[in-house]
């Protein structure tokens, strides 16, 4: 175990850190300080769930899938969220191709605008990112982890229109192997704190981290989906940006999932985890029971005609359950799954 403090200016461009090592990893943690869419036919998927908490029934997903005009697309690390101020569900990706952020505006119908922001980045080379609010300006912002070895954070400051600004660069270094950031309220102050996974043994290598409520009890949790032994792993928050002992609360075993990401897909009130997996491909759902744990059985599975490179979970159509949005890296279209709610539990 071990605490490193790292100090900075606390503008909302510079903010502290503190990591919480365990063995060989450890969790980053930044604490802030602030002062239309061609839609091909539309395609329904259904799928049977099984779970002792539910009776058996068909979870039913309407399918649409989206092509934008981006003439050589590359979505990488999309994240979701209302860059422009409509109070509608937009996305945001990294092309490496253009080295730039895009933006494609969402239209609230589960459809969006063809044509794609490309906002440039001069050189920063970002391997991921996510959504938050650091300046109080009630637009959202962008934070970035630049560089897999030696990395750094950069945010970027939304003006509310669906473009972006480059802020300083944090001074701190991070010298591990970076994978994946999220952001959240990790010590009750109000403020979004910034987690980064560091990686530098053999012992855990998150793949993928997702910050929630788990065991309902008003704190963040941490979920991480481990490489090496397949499973999905939390760390039960106490408030205090400090975690309990590490549960594996769903064991992978033959599968082999590749990424998570959270939300409530059975309108339970229960955070639930979704993944996509390999061989064959298909996204998967578990559902939480609000103590930290989830079902080992498949309740949910999708079979998906191509290997995906990320999911988002939003209401991206505005009616009150949680959709899944799946992007290919290189291979446009990307699909949105709109849920209809008919294994909901209200």
């Amino acid at each position: 175990m071990c605490n490193v403090g790292l100090s900075g200016n606390h503008s909302g461009h510079r903010p502290g850190s503190v990591a919480t090592c365990f063995s060989n990893y450890s969790i980053a943690v930044v604490f802030i300080n602030s002062t239309i869419i061609h839609s091909s036919t539309a395609e329904t998927i259904t799928a049977s769930t099984a779970n002792t908490s539910l009776t058996h029934c068909q979870a039913t997903f309407e399918l649409i899938s989206v092509q934008t005009s981006d003439d050589n697309p590359a979505y990488f690390y999309p994240i979701a969220g209302d860059f422009n101020g409509d109070n509608q569900l937009d996305i945001a990706y990294y092309s490496p191709v253009f080295d730039s952020i895009g933006v494609v505006l969402g239209i609230g119908n589960g459809s969006f605008e063809a044509f794609v922001k490309l906002i440039p980045l001069y050189g920063a080379s970002i391997i991921e990112m996510t959504v938050g609010n650091f300046n109080e300006d009630n637009y959202l912002d962008v934070v970035t982890i630049v560089n897999e070895y030696n990395s750094y954070l950069l945010i970027l400051v939304g003006q509310g229109d669906g473009t972006f600004e480059a802020s300083t660069p944090f001074p701190q270094r991070m010298l591990y192997y970076t994978r994946d950031v999220v952001v959240s309220d990790l010590n009750d102050d109000n403020q979004p704190d910034i987690v980064v996974w560091l990686s530098a043994g053999f012992s855990i290598s998150a793949r993928s981290v997702v910050v929630n409520e788990f065991n309902n009890d008003n704190h963040s949790d941490i979920a991480i989906l481990d490489e090496y032994s397949r499973n999905i792993i939390v760390f039960l928050g106490r408030g205090d940006s400090t975690f309990e002992e590490r549960i594996v609360s769903f064991t992978g075993g033959a599968l082999v999932p590749v990424y998570i990401t959270v939300g409530d897909f059975n309108g339970d009130g229960h955070s639930d985890i979704i993944f996509y997996k390999y061989d064959p491909s298909s996204i998967d759902i578990l559902l939480g029971n609000g103590r930290g744990r989830f079902e080992r059985k498949t309740i949910l599975q999708i079979e998906i005609p191509y290997d995906i490179a990320r999911l988002i979970a939003g209401d991206f159509n505005g009616d009150g359950y949680q959709d899944i949005i799946n992007l290919v890296a290189y291979s446009p279209p990307f699909n949105v799954l709109l849920n209809t709610c008919q294994c909901c539990t209200t």
